[in-house]
């Protein structure tokens, strides 16, 4: 597992597919927070930035996949408690992760697509607990 040596946040090459089959669950240990650049700007033109978390493995039914170096592909990878993996929450899962600090532990279980909204198509829902 590659650890990030910048500002001693923690970094995991392996990634959580946390929106793929209703009632798949996640439980684990909020580590750190960053902002990353999104693809998407904001409308008034300037760069939109993205929240990630690195967790730690408490556990999970959830895919993880890993990207291989050199490699655009993902491949499944298992991983054990106190493993570290980086989430990259869609929007409702990530509103519930902001009222979270390090050091919390979380459990959030997909729910599927919700109703379409007025700004686009079907949300991604979570079912989101502080433990």
């Amino acid at each position: 597992m590659k650890l990030s040596t910048d500002s001693n946040t923690l970094s995991s090459d392996v990634v959580v597919n946390v929106a793929t089959t209703k009632g798949q669950y996640f439980k684990g240990k909020v580590e750190s927070r960053k902002l990353i650049d999104s693809k998407y700007k904001n409308d008034d033109g300037s760069k939109k930035m993205r929240d990630i978390y690195i967790l730690s493995v408490i556990d999970t039914d959830m895919d993880t996949v890993q990207k291989k170096q050199g490699s655009k592909e993902y491949t499944e990878v298992s991983v054990a408690p106190g493993d570290k993996v980086t989430v990259f929450p869609p929007t409702r899962l990530n509103n519930a992760l902001k009222q979270t600090k390090d050091g919390d532990i979380v459990l959030f279980t997909y729910l599927g697509l919700g109703k379409a909204t007025g700004r686009g198509g079907k949300p991604h829902t979570f079912d989101v607990e502080l433990i």
